[in-house]
């Protein structure tokens, strides 16, 4: 329909007042539609980061405890309990790089096991100020060696076989273990944390 001066033809008039209306119900609906569905994106990707953020792995740090087992060549006359010489573990990327985390103990137990073995053992635990408190557990993945002291043992003293158990935050575990050596510059290493999926 041809409609000359709008304004005073009351038929063109409704014709554009219906096509406004039906115009903005639909545009209404598209643009609701559109939103309501990116809306839905958007919650399902915040579930996907919440469930991914709420995983032990993406936890910070706070908390970490280690038992040490260090078994070696050598005698002992009787079990005894060193009260001033502990452990400490340095995870690491190297032996060069500055540590991810550090574990100690202030003692360390001396226990024969036979003629020539004897077992050394320590329950470390994490400093409250250690550089990974607060850090993801996920950061330990950069981790390439664990790096022993153990404060009674000589250099060169001959490292037979031991053992790492270590939890985080009381809800990641990891064991390593130690394989044969010669202890050099009082330094015992084993390979890297593999429990970071």
């Amino acid at each position: 329909m041809m409609c000359s001066n709008i304004w005073q033809n009351v038929e063109c008039l409704r014709s554009i007042s219906a096509f406004l209306f039906w115009t903005t119900i639909l545009s209404t609906v598209l643009l609701v539609g559109g939103l309501q569905a990116t809306k839905y994106v958007i919650d399902q990707r915040i579930r996907k980061l919440e469930l991914q953020i709420n995983l032990p792995i993406n936890q910070p740090i706070r908390t970490g405890i280690a038992v040490i087992e260090v078994v070696v060549k050598g005698q002992a006359p009787r079990a005894g309990r060193y009260m001033d010489q502990g452990v400490n573990m340095q995870v690491g990327v190297d032996e060069e790089s500055a540590p991810l985390m550090i574990l100690s103990s202030t003692e360390c137990s001396e226990i024969p096991i036979d003629k020539n073995k004897v077992l050394y053992r320590s329950t470390l635990s994490l400093d409250l100020k250690d550089v990974s408190i607060g850090k993801p557990i996920s950061h330990l993945k950069k981790s390439n060696l664990v790096q022993l002291s153990v404060g009674p043992l000589k250099d060169n003293s001959d490292i037979i076989s031991g053992s790492i158990d270590c939890t985080i935050n009381s809800s990641i575990n990891f064991k390593l273990t130690i394989p044969p050596q010669k202890m050099d510059s009082f330094k015992i290493l084993t390979k890297a944390i593999d429990f970071i999926n």
